[in-house]
């Protein structure tokens, strides 16, 4: 079976769905490895069988790493192209949206440090996945965990934006908020995409107790966002004309506040998921200039 994955790995490009790679090619490679043991009678046999699987989960996962950050490298044609093409969205994507919001900001978030964002996230089915972007096939920072960052910074230190109010900015159950967030897709990188990285959990709960005497350490290896990768997002608002100007000046500058003081996705505490922001460019309608 690794021998086939193997094989299956050299011949993957950036063309290929990596999602669709994933799922299909797991499934083929454990139908393949189990042959004729799929059909389990006994509790020894399926008990065997569950082992076999979770050691082949992880050197899948493994596997499948290795092989994204080999791919997703900054001499690869297709990855080029791949990133070209998010640029090209948030382009078309900032016009239309100009057309539309009082207020808009093309804002670029580069990465101080790695990324682990979405680790169960359904588009990289691994053992420790990553948000992964069905249509643009590129790893990405969904606008929730943007807007989560944002909207706990103002929480906890209680800013306020030109006197809106958290449920102004936010919404709540019954009532939508006036800030609209997009999410952010990578247009570069310094050298990789993706890098691998690995934690070593020691024990298996069982039950609420952790029996020292069965500690296997058991390294899992999964992709992160690397660290110098740059990604671009929108930030747009509907609001009164009086309050554009003040909004389109405060709000880029509370935001990069937010991100540097939280970070964005898991272990910020660990020095994961730092990152800087820079104001691409900035849209005020016409009706709102003074």
């Amino acid at each position: 079976m690794k021998k086939a994955l193997n094989m299956l790995i050299k011949e993957v490009n950036a063309n290929y769905n990596i999602y669709s790679v994933i799922v299909r090619q797991f499934v083929d490679s454990v139908i393949s490895d189990l042959k004729g043991e799929l059909k389990i009678y006994s509790e020894i046999r399926r008990e065997k069988a569950r082992k076999r699987l979770e050691g082949l989960y992880t050197y899948y996962s493994k596997e499948i790493t290795k092989m994204l950050y080999k791919l997703y490298d900054r001499n690869n044609t297709m990855v080029n192209k791949l990133l070209q093409n998010a640029l090209l969205y948030f382009k078309e994507l900032y016009a239309s949206f100009a057309r539309t919001f009082n207020v808009v900001l093309l804002l670029s978030m580069e990465t101080n440090s790695r990324v682990i964002i979405h680790t169960k996230n359904p588009y990289m089915p691994l053992e420790i996945g990553l948000a992964w972007h069905p249509l643009f096939n590129l790893p990405y920072i969904p606008s929730t965990s943007i807007k989560g960052a944002f909207r706990s910074y103002i929480e906890e230190k209680k800013t306020k934006i030109c006197n809106y109010s958290l449920e102004d900015l936010f919404g709540s159950l019954n009532r939508e908020g006036l800030l609209v967030f997009t999410d952010a897709l990578p247009v570069s990188c310094k050298t990789k995409l993706i890098e691998p990285e690995v934690i070593t959990p020691h024990y298996i709960e069982s039950e609420g107790l952790i029996d020292e005497l069965s500690s296997k350490p058991r390294p899992l290896v999964f992709p992160v966002i690397a660290s110098g990768v740059e990604l671009e997002f929108i930030v747009a608002a509907r609001v009164e004309d009086k309050r554009a100007m003040c909004l389109i000046k405060e709000l880029p500058a509370e935001l990069e506040k937010a991100l540097e003081y939280n970070g964005i996705g898991a272990k910020v505490n660990l020095g994961y998921g730092m990152v800087s922001l820079t104001i691409r460019s900035r849209s005020l309608l016409e009706r709102c200039k003074p």
